[in-house]
């Protein structure tokens, strides 16, 4: 019986993600520093890319679980991927946000350290 809501905590998780960068990069841009800039930037991709991960949960949150029960019957490796890939995703958003707070710390520097490509 939790399974819907937990899912839809998970996607809504991926979207705060993705929307909190990118709204604050949009209002603030002119107000940010060069480095902010590049954080924000830094942010946003890692955002983006999670929102992908809110498909599975949206999927799993809106399906239930009788038809995830069919999917696991036909494929029954399906959940093992599933799980994991929304557990590897929920990962990367947080490293990405660790990053961040190091860089913003002093602990990393983000050009050449954090943001190699930066």
């Amino acid at each position: 019986p939790f399974d819907p809501l937990f899912c839809s905590t998970c996607g809504a998780a991926f979207v705060s993600m993705a929307v909190g960068p990118c709204g604050t990069a949009y209002v603030y841009w002119e107000e940010l520093t060069q480095l902010e800039r590049l954080r924000m930037q830094g942010l946003t991709a890692c955002g983006l890319v999670g929102i992908v991960y809110c498909f599975d949960a949206l999927s799993l949150a809106v399906k239930g679980p009788d038809w995830w029960n069919r999917v696991t019957e036909s494929w029954p490796l399906q959940s093992t991927c599933e799980e994991s890939t929304l557990l590897f995703g929920a990962l990367a958003l947080e490293a990405c946000m660790l990053l961040h707070r190091l860089g913003r710390e002093g602990v990393a520097r983000f050009r050449d350290t954090a943001v190699p490509l930066g």
